[in-house]
């Protein structure tokens, strides 16, 4: 039996412009093929440009080794036609996709979206990720079991096993509500994470609330779906 191949999905709805020189400096700085190695170069790329927007070498391993170091899905058994799948709300550079989709194979087997494409193809892994184009409201039927991307990606049919939220901070709780009423979750066990949730403008996603005074500067928020969320159309559980 063939080992499970994880896939990542990716989307960009951010308008910011990207610089040719990041792809240029990527290719010169790392080997194709080797994922840490990119990493590194657009951690580098990040400082000698003054700063990106990007999760970065600081808060990266955090959210691997406190995260994902102590998740595995609750279903079983993964494998070639199960595969684990996890989904990112923002894609920018690129790099939180090349890290969490180098660690989802390691542990279990516009101008924004070339940049992630770019950085994905050159990290090796071009054949787990996928960066789709625009607004979540416009792939989720996609992604849904039985949908497109779930067929022709072999996702297994069974939803996405951990989201990410990194995008336009005023979409977050839009986008998470729109997850859970269509399914694209289901329990008990994945993992909805939200980064940058004790800033300040985060009023609109009232979970926060329960975690934070609003006085750390940078912080995330990740929960559990314990059974699979209520809609209004009757579905059981919360």
């Amino acid at each position: 039996m063939s080992a499970p191949t994880p896939h990542y999905i990716a989307f960009d709805n951010c308008k910011e412009g990207i610089t040719t020189e990041h792809a240029a400096y990527i290719r010169a700085h790392a080997p194709r093929g080797d994922g840490a190695a990119v990493l590194r170069a657009m951690d580098d790329f990040a400082r000698r440009s003054g700063g990106l927007m990007h999760i970065g070498d600081e808060k990266g391993p955090l959210v691997v080794s406190k995260i994902f170091g102590n998740w595995s899905p609750v279903r079983t058994p993964i494998s070639a036609t199960n595969p684990v799948v996890m989904l990112e709300l923002g894609a920018f550079l690129g790099y939180s996709a090349v890290l969490f989709a180098s660690v989802l194979v390691a542990k279990f087997g516009h101008e924004n979206v070339r940049a992630a494409r770019a950085a994905a193809d050159h990290s090796g892994l071009g054949d787990v990720v996928t960066v789709l184009d625009g607004p979540l409201e416009n792939h989720l039927p996609k992604i849904l079991p039985g949908g497109e991307l779930d067929k022709s990606l072999r996702l297994g049919g069974h939803g996405v096993d951990l989201v990410f939220l990194d995008h336009w901070k005023d979409l977050y709780q839009a986008d998470a509500e729109l997850i859970l009423a269509d399914g694209l979750l289901s329990g008990p066990g994945p993992l909805l994470i939200a980064d940058n949730s004790t800033w300040p403008t985060f009023a609109h996603y009232p979970t926060v609330l329960e975690y934070s005074d609003g006085k750390v500067p940078d912080g995330i928020e990740v929960s559990t779906l314990r059974t699979t969320p209520r809609t209004e159309k009757g579905r059981e559980g919360q």
